[in-house]
């Protein structure tokens, strides 16, 4: 059972820092009041009525205790003054029909601090000059539909009970409903704000509604709290807005809306589904750690210039479908719960997903990324990119960074552009077309812009290729896991050939000067086992060098005897010259394939040893057929 504690008497300073959770003040029991937070109002009633005050009784809950204290309003309201003065008033429903009826066709200037409406204040199509009404309490609706509020209109503090609704209605002046209860529905459908509109700390404990408003000032819903349906569809900022840590308890609508200003929902809580349909960012926007509890979705939105989501968290689905990025998009280090969509995108500034964590299905299908997309150390569990050709030939873009990433289930790259997985661990699949992105005829195109990916040429470039040569092996492309294995053994042969640059630095220039026309200036000439057989990988090219160089010892015999040298023909018999092709080349097979008849042998040192060379080679060439078709079958 609760406990109830009872305070009898407030100042009105008291009351409303009581109300709004500001208090701390004693009881008989020494209970400490700090925690009693505004909107927490549960009943009120009238405890007593003289005839120059009103005593109303209040009653809160604090866990579980109520608090209950009386707080007296002021009766009698002067209908003979210029200006109506409410302040500290109870004001009945007879009271404010005289009211509106003597002031029918006047400019209305009210000062209604610390006021207590019992009855509905109902302003239609009225212009009020001044109104204050801080620390005001509106028992029933509050409703001002197509007013012009001339100079500032003042709702600080303010609690309205029964809602309230300022449709139409236009605010020449600033408006401001910092830190007001709003515990019904609230309307602002098409109002305007000519300055500024402040609701910082405000709460709405039903929908609201800002359908087609113009704020053409700054807009404030800093620490604000949506806890019903809120609707900012077809609304226009034209100054900057901020809805720094405020909370969406339930659904937030931001279709069709437009920022003309700078615009940030930095800690913004989004707990249900959050559409910005269409919307148009004309300057900078900050996302910096909001959190996406629901859906949210980007359709077709336009950010013109830099777009922050830094440290953001989206738990479900996301949709940037069709979106556009001018400048720079930043989602550093930000958390995608479920399905990520960024089909048909164009990003035409930098785009960072450093350090992002993809733990849903993540889709990149035909979007365009005019500079680099940095993905590095991020974590992918499944991804779907597919890059598009550039429709003008002369664009250099679709760069995709994807240094120390993490992929963990099924991964597909495809498309043209450039990419860089240089130290990337890959511990599901990865399924990268060797040959639709040319890898082997464009290497030096397709990978690794060194600047744009954050390497150098000190970098370890045969790491990449070992990981894609080991991914294909993995995948059962053992075409491409040959092709990724020979470039990985030529870059670490360059690797070599650099340090040997480094520490000769004459050597180094020799090397400049011969491939001045090279992009690599570092090249060496390729190595034996990649010229006749690229590491053991091409067998056919073996078999081709195994024609080829017994052809050529051919030739060297047939233009050495041509010149005097003796080559016999026969053992035990005479000396019989050899002087035509067919003998020369016969000599040349047998020598090369270590044969050995011994019906012809050269006589003089010079033929003898290109023999010893052939026979050399021949044992090297079939030994390496030999290792290079067992490779290829035994797989």
């Amino acid at each position: 059972m609760n406990e109830d504690i009872y305070i009898p008497t407030f100042t009105p300073d008291e009351f409303y820092a009581l109300i709004h959770g500001r208090l701390e003040k004693d009881s008989e029991d020494s209970f400490i009041l700090s925690a009693i937070r505004y909107g927490d109002l549960l009943k009120h009633e009238i405890a007593e009525i003289a005839d120059d005050a009103v005593i109303i009784f209040f009653e809160y809950t604090y866990g579980s205790k109520n608090v209950c204290f009386r707080r007296q309003f002021k009766r009698g309201v002067d209908f003979n003054s210029n200006i109506l003065d409410l302040t500290h008033r109870y004001v009945s429903i007879s009271e404010f029909n005289k009211i509106l009826l003597l002031k029918e066709h006047e400019t209305l200037e009210m000062h209604a601090d610390f006021a207590y409406f019992e009855c509905p204040v109902i302003l239609r199509h009225c212009t009020i000059s001044c109104s204050d009404f801080e620390y005001a309490i509106f028992k029933r609706a509050f409703e001002a539909q197509e007013c012009t509020f001339l100079e500032r209109a003042d709702f600080t503090n303010s609690v309205f009970l029964k809602g309230a609704e300022f449709t139409g209605s236009k605010f020449l002046e600033n408006g401001n409903f910092r830190r007001s209860i709003f515990s019904w529905n609230t309307y602002f459908t098409n109002s305007e704000f000519s300055k500024n509109a402040d609701f910082t700390s405000s709460r709405f404990l039903g929908d609201s509604n800002f359908t087609g408003s113009r704020i053409l000032g700054n807009a404030k819903f800093i620490q604000s709290k949506f806890e019903g349906n809120t609707e900012f569809t077809d609304t226009r900022f034209s100054g900057s807005t901020n809805y720094h840590w405020s909370k969406f308890l339930k659904n937030a609508d931001f279709t069709n809306s437009e920022f003309l200003g700078e615009c940030s929902f930095t800690g913004t809580e989004f707990s249900g589904y959050a559409s910005f349909f269409y919307s148009r960012f004309s300057e900078d926007v900050k996302f910096e750690a909001p959190m996406f509890s629901g859906d949210v979705s980007f359709f077709r939105s336009e950010f013109l210039k830099n777009c922050d989501f830094i440290s953001s968290r989206f738990l479900g689905e996301v949709k940037f479908t069709q979106s556009i990025f001018s400048a720079l998009a930043d989602f550093t280090n930000s958390e995608y719960g479920g399905r990520t969509n960024f089909r048909y995108c164009k990003f035409k500034g930098d785009a960072r997903f450093t350090e992002s964590n993809f733990r849903g299905d993540c889709e990149f299908i035909r979007s365009e990324f005019a500079n680099l997309a940095d993905f590095s150390s991020s974590k992918i569990i499944n991804a779907n990119i597919e890059l598009p050709e550039p429709t003008d030939s002369k664009q250099n873009g679709n760069n995709l960074c994807f240094k120390n990433c993490t992929f963990e289930q099924i991964s597909r790259i495809k498309g043209y552009g450039t990419i860089d997985i240089t130290a990337a661990k890959i511990i599901g699949k990865l399924y990268l077309d060797w040959d639709y992105l040319n890898a082997k005829q464009n290497k030096k195109d397709m990978f690794f812009r060194k600047e744009k990916c954050g390497c150098r040429l000190e970098n370890r470039s045969s790491g990449v290729f070992q990981i894609l040569k080991e991914n294909y092996r993995q995948l059962g492309q053992y075409d491409w896991e040959d092709e990724a294995y020979v470039e990985y053994k030529r870059e670490k042969v360059r690797e070599k050939h650099i340090e040997r640059c480094k520490e000769h630095p004459r050597y180094a220039r020799f090397t400049q000067k011969v491939r001045r026309n090279d992009e690599r200036t570092y090249r060496p000439l390729p190595s034996l086992l990649d010229l006749v057989g690229e590491y053991g990988t091409n067998p056919k090219l073996v078999v081709c060098w195994m024609l080829i160089v017994p052809l050529i010892f051919a030739g060297v015999y047939y233009i050495m005897m041509q010149y005097g040298s003796v080559i016999e023909l026969g053992n035990d018999g005479p000396t019989n010259p050899v002087h035509n092709v067919a003998n020369a080349l016969y000599l040349s097979s047998i020598t090369f394939l270590t044969i050995g008849f011994s019906d012809m042998y050269p006589i003089e040192a010079v033929p003898r040893l290109f023999v010893i060379v052939e026979g050399f080679l021949g044992l090297f060439l079939m030994a390496y057929l030999t290792i290079s078709f067992t490779r290829k079958t035994l797989r």
